[in-house]
């Protein structure tokens, strides 16, 4: 399998980054549910979502909440190393041991560059104990725009594509 899978002569990459903008009150419940499905309970969880149609098409239900795009490897080594967690006993942030402990990789930039090019799968990141949803802080600095307008429309919600990894970066 390739870095993009191709639907229709478009293409898609394999994972995306969700963010959780918005707060819980006044949520509808098909809203709820599609988040809670998501692993976005509350405000500011992000999570790393694998770029099949049905985890998109639950994006697509939550855009009113959430904004995501494609993570780049630097972006996503840095969200493992500062603000990934692992379950259990223990040191819960992640480091070079976890990586060769678990993946016969040598650090985290390695392992983050195989996760976005699908060598290594979401599932099995999971199964080595990281916590599935990931804690961040509010962005730096505030958010730019409106956290009630779509992101082509003067926002900062839905659709953002690359620009992720530089909101990203402001909430690690």
């Amino acid at each position: 399998m390739n870095q993009n899978q191709t639907i229709e002569g478009a293409t898609r990459p394999k994972l995306f980054l969700a963010v959780r903008i918005r707060g819980t009150v006044g949520d509808n419940p098909r809203m709820e549910l599609a988040l809670k499905s998501l692993g976005m309970e509350s405000k500011f969880n992000a999570r790393l979502v694998p770029g099949n149609p049905d985890m998109l098409g639950m994006l697509r239900k939550a855009k009113d909440q959430v904004t995501w795009g494609e993570l780049e490897p630097e972006t996503l080594e840095m969200i493992l190393s500062k603000r990934a967690e692992k379950s259990g006993p223990g040191p819960h942030r992640l480091d070079e041991e976890f990586a060769r402990l678990h993946f016969k990789i040598q650090d985290l930039g390695d392992l983050a560059k195989q996760i976005i090019g699908g060598e290594v799968d979401l599932q099995r990141l999971w199964r080595a104990g990281v916590k599935s949803t990931i804690r961040l802080h509010p962005p730096k600095g505030g958010f730019k725009k409106s956290t009630k307008r779509p992101y082509n429309s003067s926002g900062e919600l839905g659709y953002r594509g690359r620009e992720i990894n530089r909101l990203a970066k402001r909430m690690i």
